[in-house]
């Protein structure tokens, strides 16, 4: 005579739409909890039927999904069949047997971001498209680097001007942010004020002193507890050496995510020198690095790498953008135009990598307006903002483009 196993298939049912779920407002008519579980589930469409191959998994079929009862663990599993479609193709959350039952599949871990149309085998499936098909919704986590007493890599002007890179780090990512907000994603910065993230107490190893440990561990943090979608460090680079100048980014190697990672900082690379070069400077393309060429091989930036205590859980770059320490460098950040142009460039790689976010297309037609500077064109604030210069002379109702003024207000549509 065969035991019975404790599956409780029908506890499971009856339990999957609580009181919470249905009532969130807190009043409701609770016998009607049922009806929502059988909505949920459907009707049986088996009895509990112990799994031939493996006699410790036992299942019950329903229109939705099945239920699943693991003898080894005493664990009884619901997995509604869109779970399941999704834990196919994703390659995670499925039970051992059922995992090993899927391999067999042409959807099997299909789903792989650092692929052309995130589709990691696509001959077994010919004129598909998953970019971001299971994606949480996009949180890009945007880092200032330094703050505080922090100050970072600091350039001098022959008048004396002094610019710092916390400052100028700080400037570019609220730009960042501002382009992204109005484009409709959700975007949280590590600090918004000339401060260090990690607290007062935490933070301090000693009298006037930050610990840079705990405050890099702080930032990274944010990202994770926001479960961030995407992270971005905004940096100005500093060198000993004041004939260093250019534009690089960083990736971490050798993460789960790297492959991702250097696709962002691959978009974040052409876009920035692309933006720069339409603004009028010719600078150096220093290229797309690992962070083992920053520091080391072997060693690791520590906000990219595995060595932190908590490190980032999601594809992520450094950026940076200029040399503080390079005259010509230096020369190019004092002119707003050229930060709004590392900003949107920035805005841009991240977009792009993203795609377009959930309330793009009920956001405002019109970003902003610009007032015509000495020197412009066009074609030249066409690409600052990237647009095409028609959508600008169409919008504005421009009679002969090469008749702009100084002074001039110009509505940017959105590109």
């Amino acid at each position: 005579m065969a035991i019975p196993l404790p599956v409780n298939f029908y506890k499971a049912f009856m339990n999957s739409v609580s009181a919470t779920d249905a009532f969130a407002g807190g009043k409701g008519n609770l016998a009607l909890l049922p009806g929502f579980d059988l909505e949920l589930w459907g009707v049986p469409t088996s009895a509990p039927a112990v799994d031939p191959n493996n006699l410790n998994f036992v299942y019950q079929r329903f229109q939705r999904g099945v239920m699943h009862y693991d003898k080894t663990t005493g664990t009884t599993q619901g997995l509604l069949l869109a779970d399941y479609f999704k834990a196919i193709i994703i390659g995670n959350g499925l039970p051992p047997d059922l995992n090993a039952q899927a391999k067999s599949s042409p959807l099997y871990k299909q789903y792989d971001s650092s692929k052309s149309g995130w589709i990691a085998r696509p001959n077994d499936l010919p004129n598909s498209d998953l970019t971001g098909a299971f994606e949480p919704e996009a949180t890009v986590v945007i880092d200032p680097g330094h703050g505080g007493l922090e100050i970072g890599a600091v350039g001098r002007f022959p008048d004396g001007t002094v610019l710092r890179e916390k400052d100028v780090n700080l400037q570019v990512a609220n730009r960042v942010a501002e382009l992204l907000k109005k484009a409709g994603y959700r975007v949280i910065q590590t600090r918004t004020a000339d401060t260090s993230v990690s607290s007062v107490n935490k933070g301090l190893a000693g009298a006037g002193k930050l610990d840079i440990a705990a405050d890099l561990q702080a930032r990274m943090d944010i990202a994770n507890n926001a479960r961030a979608t995407l992270f971005l460090a905004i940096h100005f680079n500093g060198h000993s050496d004041p004939d260093q100048r250019g534009t690089e980014m960083f990736y971490g190697r050798g993460r789960p995510h790297s492959g991702q990672s250097l696709r962002f900082a691959t978009l974040m690379q052409q876009k920035t020198v692309a933006a720069l070069s339409a603004v009028g400077y010719a600078t150096v393309n220093r290229g797309v690095k690992d962070d083992q060429r920053a520091v080391g091989t072997g060693n690791y930036l520590y906000l990219l790498g595995p060595n932190a205590e908590r490190p980032t859980t999601m594809p992520g770059a450094l950026a940076e953008g200029l040399f503080l320490t390079n005259a010509a460098d230096l020369a190019q950040l004092r002119d707003p135009k050229v930060i709004e142009a590392i900003a949107r460039a920035y805005a841009a790689a991240v977009s792009e990598y993203l795609g377009p976010s959930p309330t793009s297309a009920t956001s405002s037609s019109t970003i902003e307006t610009y007032m015509v500077a000495a020197g412009d064109t066009l074609s030249a604030i066409a690409a600052r903002f990237n647009v095409s210069v028609l959508a600008i002379v169409q919008t504005n109702d421009i009679t002969d483009p090469s008749m702009i003024i100084v002074g001039q207000k110009l509505t940017i549509p959105a590109s």
